[in-house]
Order: structure tokens, then sequence, then C-alpha cells
């Protein structure tokens, strides 16, 4: 993936049309029916201030992730790689993104990982945010974490949306990719695409799994942290 900062600046301007679009649109709607110049029930309401919801929250995403493309754009950066321990960020990540309800499990054996703090809670708070994207409550997005071999933590996140066709789960890694869903509003490659690249720049891989119809999970590896000393 190569990105340049007029890309990003353009994959911006593009991106941010369609959450704002929605949320106007919405919001507008509101207005008529307490204007009296239309009318609606309960639950109509609700779903337009839903939508309106969305649509502000995925361009706060889109701003957040503006700053990381910049940054990738200006000269390949390298991460700052310390030990972190793998709960800790987490938790940071699912408190950024406070309108998701997460299920964590983290297995009692995950030992702490070599990556860069602040690039780690970013993939995970750009991959939250695709989840929410597709889990409607009283679903719940889970975040899991387990040791798969002696060299690497896996960090799964599972969402219980509509699936991703197996034709498409390598391009939805890229840029300007966009889902399949209708009321998907905005494009999902900017936020994946960031997080693949954070995640290969660290050493670890990163893919997606989903049968086509239900669910997907998007999980990702880390090197272990090596011990002090060795």
């Amino acid at each position: 993936m190569e990105w340049t900062e007029g890309a990003a600046y353009d994959a911006l301007l593009h991106e941010l049309r369609t959450p704002l679009g929605a949320a106007s649109y919405a919001l507008d709607a509101v207005a008529r029916i307490y204007d009296g110049a239309a009318r609606a029930d309960a639950a109509q309401i609700a779903h337009m201030l839903w939508t309106a919801r969305c649509g502000v929250r995925e361009a706060q995403s889109l701003v957040r992730w503006f700053s990381q493309l910049r940054t990738i754009a200006q000269g390949s950066p390298r991460p700052d790689v310390s030990t972190v321990e793998v709960r800790t960020i987490i938790d940071r990540a699912v408190t950024l993104v406070p309108t998701a309800h997460v299920h964590v499990v983290v297995a009692a054996d995950v030992p702490p990982v070599a990556a860069d703090e602040l690039w780690l809670t970013q993939i995970l708070t750009n991959l939250l945010d695709n989840a929410l994207k597709h889990t409607r409550p009283p679903d719940r997005i889970q975040v899991v974490a387990r040791r798969v071999s002696r060299d690497r933590v896996l960090i799964s996140v599972i969402d219980t949306g509509s699936g991703v066709p197996v034709d498409r789960q390598q391009e939805i890694l890229r840029p300007y990719i966009r889902g399949t869903r209708s009321d998907d509003l905005t494009s999902q490659g900017l936020g994946l695409s960031i997080a693949r690249y954070c995640v290969t720049a660290m050493g670890g891989d990163i893919w997606v799994e989903s049968d086509g119809h239900r669910g997907a999970t998007l999980s990702f590896t880390l090197p272990v942290a090596s011990p002090e000393g060795s």
C-alpha cells in the first residue's frame, strides 16, 4: 500500500461526504417532524437519530484516520517498539469507542508483545470502529487475545454483521474499498488499510475470516516481546 499526502486529502474529502450527508438528511427529517411538516412514530424518529449519530461518529473516525494517513504519507514511519501489555491496550481502545458494546476475552497465558503502543491502540480502535458498523444491539463485539505459538500472539475482533464474501476478503484491507451493505456510511478501506500498514510494519500479519453470510473476524498477529536482557 502506498499513500501520498495528496491521496490522504482526497480520501478525506471523498469519504466525508457520505456520513455527513446521512447525518444531515436524518436531522432534517427530524426537524420537519418537530416543525409539524411531517409525521413519524417513535421508532422512526429513533432510527433517524441513530443514523445521524452514526454519520457523525464516522466523520470523527475519518478525521482521525486522516491524521494517521498523513503520518504514513510523510515518510513511511517506523514503529517505536517496546514491551506492551495486550490487555491494557485493548481496554484503552474499547474506552475510545464508547458506543461499542464489547466483550473482551484475554487468555491467562497471553504474554506482552513487541509493538508500538500508539500504533496498537490505533489498530484496535480502527477494527472496533469497523465492527461497530456491522454489529447491532443487543449483539456485542468480541475481542479475543490468545497465544498461538511460542513467539506469536493472535488478537481477533469479531462482529455479527452480514459477513464478507470470500472473494472480497483480501480487497477490503486496501483503501477506497466500500462495504456491500447499503447502510454502511463510510469506506471500510481507510481504517482497515491503516491497520494493515501498522500490523505489517510491526512484523505481524492481518486477515479476515467470514463465511460470507453472517459475521466476520478480523485477526492479526504480533511478536511476543523478548525477555529483558535476552
